[in-house]
């Protein structure tokens, strides 16, 4: 046993004398137990796009790229086999963290404990200081409190170019709601990731720190995952949820918060998904049905419509009582040349790439299914990611950028954004693929790295199309061929910050020109040319 332990000493003192992160992950488990970390699309691609072999350093790279902090997590049964004492868990703990600094492995792969879970419970007290909203803003936000203060109809939603601060004008508006009556306020605030409930927690805290009223107190309630809520006798009570987190509450446990549904104010962010069955059973435990009125409920939407069509958009109408909440100053036409010349937004100069015929699988139609939608669920996403052409024209193309500014790539599918992803990172480009595969951490850790700058590319499928807030985003491609509008524009839209919101002047706007002409259709780029800018 003396002797055991005296290699393993012996080994982990060589391994850790090593100057290379890769060059220690080689030594430690060889070569095989890294490839068999990578699937093989990533190969696939790789073998096209380059003879070279991949051995050692390359594989080890590769493997950092495609699994970042969890990675050792997944080699942990390659070191249980050889022997080596390992941590129950790479979970974050002193042990794991112990264990990989005994080998010089650099903080990069330190997993983070429980997923960097945040509390279920926030108070402060203001207020301090706060940025002026601009006259826009100011506009809209007394249409807000007309509605809560029973001036006009009880339901609205507010439309806001994404990247224009609909949360700030809702959250100011729902304080200086609160301000004026003596009564405590209890707003539940509703999204459909948990993402966007934290940029909302966010936005409440800065807010009321701020802006808040005077001496009163605020308290935040984190109500998705595991998180509970409780009543609580403060000033202002904000219960931030997830739609799932409220639907099953709504079916399993509605008494145990019957004070939640006595909602004071309702707020619905990414407001035309608010037709969805899941919102109606919401609505109705919160007493809020298309029968019942008076009760304030306020939408938040740069897209107040559902795809194409226009039944389902009546529908999104009738429920938020047909009030649409839009500045004096501008009209959604001319709202984006409107906040680009205050800089609010950042200017577009939009290229295309070729792309392919896209092919359609057989599909009968859905019940409820949009047009786009159904159209959506038959395009042959497996084909575009494998097509071998399309993906040199946007490999080549991110790379000629990346080195000058980052770029957010939306892929096809999953499988899509890490070939894309290790095949960058292999040209030498860092860069990080998000799925839903992503550990929450994880996800967390290349985000911030993205907005570094030392990730250059990330890329997603169907992720980080909302609730993502990377402002300095110097291009984004859309490599997702999709034929919904508001999908779109959510994708662009995490580009579009101009220099007023800490974005830039100008965000580079990547499409994959594929050829659906045949179909009718078009893909809901060409919905959006307003966008562009003209040659005068």
């Amino acid at each position: 046993m003396a002797a055991a332990e005296a290699e393993r000493v012996r080994r982990f003192k060589e391994i850790a004398e090593l100057t290379d992160d890769d060059e220690k992950l080689v030594a430690l488990v060889g070569e095989q137990a890294i490839r068999d970390l990578i699937p093989q699309h990533v190969f696939q691609m790789l073998d096209h796009r380059t003879d070279e072999k991949l051995t050692g350093k390359k594989l080890a790279g590769l493997a950092s790229t495609l699994h970042g902090a969890s990675l050792f997590g997944k080699l942990k049964p390659f070191l249980d086999d050889q022997g080596i004492q390992t941590p129950a868990q790479f979970n974050g703990s002193a042990a794991a963290r112990d264990f990989l600094k005994s080998l010089g492995i650099s903080e990069d792969y330190f997993p983070t404990s429980a997923g960097g879970k945040k509390p279920p419970r926030e108070e402060v007290v203001g207020p301090i200081q706060l940025s002026p909203m601009h006259d826009y803003q100011v506009d809209v936000g007394k249409q807000i409190q007309e509605v809560l203060a029973g001036k006009r109809k009880s339901r609205a939603i507010v439309q806001l170019p994404t990247g224009a601060g609909k949360t700030r004008v809702a959250v100011d508006s729902v304080v200086a709601h609160a301000a004026t009556t003596e009564k405590p306020q209890l707003v539940v605030w509703v999204a459909h990731t948990k993402e966007l409930c934290d940029q909302a927690v966010d936005a409440w805290l800065y807010v009321w720190q701020a802006g808040g009223i005077p001496g009163e107190r605020l308290a935040v309630s984190r109500l998705w995952d595991t998180n509970e809520a409780k009543h609580e006798e403060t000033r202002m009570h904000v219960v931030v949820a997830t739609i799932q987190t409220l639907s099953s509450i709504v079916q399993t446990r509605l008494a145990d918060y019957s004070w939640l549904f006595e909602a004071d104010i309702l707020v619905i962010d990414e407001a035309h998904g608010a037709i969805a069955p899941t919102y109606t059973d919401v609505f109705k435990a919160f007493g809020r049905t298309n029968a019942d009125r008076g009760k304030p409920v306020i939408g938040l939407s740069a897209t107040p419509y559902r795809g194409i069509n226009e039944s389902e958009t009546e529908r999104l109408v009738r429920r938020f009582d047909g009030q649409l909440l839009v500045p004096s100053q501008f009209d959604t036409e001319h709202a984006h040349t409107y906040l680009q010349n205050m800089g609010v937004l950042a200017n577009v100069r939009h290229e295309s790439l070729e792309g392919i015929e896209l092919k359609l699988t057989a599909g009968a139609a859905l019940p409820g299914k949009s047009t786009s939608a159904m159209l959506e669920t038959r395009i042959d996403f497996g084909a575009v990611a494998r097509s071998k052409g399309r993906n040199d024209a946007i490999l080549d193309h991110v790379k000629s950028i990346a080195r000058s500014q980052t770029a957010l790539v939306f892929a096809a599918s999953v499988d899509h954004a890490e070939a894309l992803a290790a095949t960058l990172a292999a040209e030498g480009i860092p860069s990080a693929a998000i799925s839903s595969k992503t550990h929450p951490a994880d996800r967390r850790r290349q985000i911030e790295d993205f907005r570094t700058g030392k990730i250059r590319v990330l890329t997603n499928f169907d992720v980080l199309s909302q609730g993502f807030d990377a402002p300095k985003v110097g291009a984004v491609y859309v490599c997702r061929p999709t034929f919904a509008p508001n999908k779109y524009l959510q994708m662009i839209g995490r580009g579009l910050r101009g220099p007023k919101n800490g974005g830039s002047d100008e965000v580079l706007i990547v499409n994959v020109n594929d050829n659906i002409e045949q179909f009718g259709q078009k893909l809901a780029f060409n919905h959006f040319e307003y966008l562009w800018n003209r040659e005068s």
